[in-house]
């Protein structure tokens, strides 16, 4: 490896800690807006929607991290995006689920993908999640060119920051919404249990 190599390779790893470390001071999210409309995310109550967002948050820049490593990180991001992108919603899932419980928890996968908000994510994987990940390896690189030239024809932190902000709360709105609609079915007593354990009564009704 040339040493113009090794410094592009360490201002890539530099720039990924940079963005997700900035992300731990922004994990008191609020849904104090001044319309009525909710996210999926607003049915949590306030200290599980942060555990959620912390768990997204890690799993992502885990998942970003593990591909950078790869000896050719943008071909698997091309061949394998949604598969990568399903198998990190299906352990985010399981995760946060374990973490509320205090035990294992085993999500459906094909029940989780064929959800309707994940098939809705699924549809713009291509800018939601592939396209953060290609910005944080070159700002300047053909696939953000090719969605944002010419108004924007490089990548700033910033930008990358507000990008991946989308990508973490659309990924914890499919969680919830998984989540949501799988308790529906359940018994009323089950529901009840549920929905006071991790979610809020108030955003639910609304």
């Amino acid at each position: 490896m040339s040493d113009s190599e090794g410094r592009s390779i360490n201002e890539i790893r530099i720039r990924i800690v940079n963005v997700f470390t900035r992300f731990s001071y922004k994990l008191k999210f609020s849904n104090k807006k001044n319309n009525q409309l909710l996210l999926s995310l607003d049915l949590l109550k306030d200290k599980a929607r942060t555990d959620l967002l912390f768990i997204v948050t890690k799993n992502i820049e885990k998942t970003y991290t593990y591909l950078f490593q790869q000896s050719n990180p943008i071909a698997l991001m091309d061949n394998n995006g949604e598969t990568i992108f399903v198998q990190l919603l299906e352990e985010t899932c399981e995760e946060f689920l374990t973490k509320q419980y205090g035990c294992k928890i085993k999500v459906n996968p094909k029940v989780l993908r064929t959800s309707l908000y994940t098939k809705n994510v699924l549809q713009d994987l291509g800018i939601l999640f592939k396209l953060p990940f290609y910005a944080l390896l070159n700002s300047n690189s053909k696939q953000f060119c090719t969605v944002y030239s010419p108004i924007y024809t490089s990548a700033s932190e910033s930008f990358i920051e507000a990008l991946i902000d989308n990508l973490i709360i659309e990924l914890s709105n499919c969680i919830t919404y998984f989540n949501v609609i799988t308790f529906s079915s359940l018994y009323s007593f089950r529901q009840a249990f549920y929905r006071s354990k991790f979610l809020s009564l108030r955003n639910f009704e609304r």
